[in-house]
């Protein structure tokens, strides 16, 4: 899914873990998040935020099922089928920076949901790259680099 030359999540923790967040950092990370139509809430050390809520399958999932036999009722319920996805950014101590980034997901309604590594496949390379470019977009302007 990532290509060798897109960033990681442990590249980001370890460009920016070493910089305090400044104090006003969810209000300034907020105002950049605007542009992704997202607000963070920090809670309990960790900043998070909703990023996708969008049907588990695709039309090509759809598409598929239909040439095996499956029925427009089967259908419709896998229809019902949701993907969720929360970008977070742990910073137990403001103070102290950052020490873990990523996305945490679930799946609902009428699928099969039997691994964490099923439901985080339907994660698309648009989004993971999405998912960085945020995260990294909130860590420039709420690190306190001076």
């Amino acid at each position: 899914m990532i290509l060798d030359n897109e960033k990681s999540f442990e590249s980001i923790v370890e460009i920016y873990g070493g910089f305090p967040l400044k104090e006003n950092f969810l209000e300034l990370g907020n105002t950049v998040l605007e542009k992704y139509g997202l607000k963070a809430e920090y809670q309990e050390g960790l900043i998070q935020m909703p990023y996708i809520n969008r049907p588990y399958y695709s039309e090509d999932d759809y598409d598929d099922c239909r040439d095996h036999g499956f029925s427009e009722k089967d259908i419709k319920r896998m229809m019902e089928s949701r993907f969720y996805a929360d970008i977070f950014i742990e910073a137990k101590d403001p103070k102290a920076g950052i020490t873990e980034v990523g996305y945490l997901f679930s799946a609902d309604g009428d699928g099969e949901f039997d691994s964490l590594e099923e439901i985080e496949s339907h994660i698309t390379d648009e989004e993971y790259n999405q998912i960085i470019e945020i995260i990294e977009s909130f860590l420039n302007v709420a690190i306190d680099c001076g």
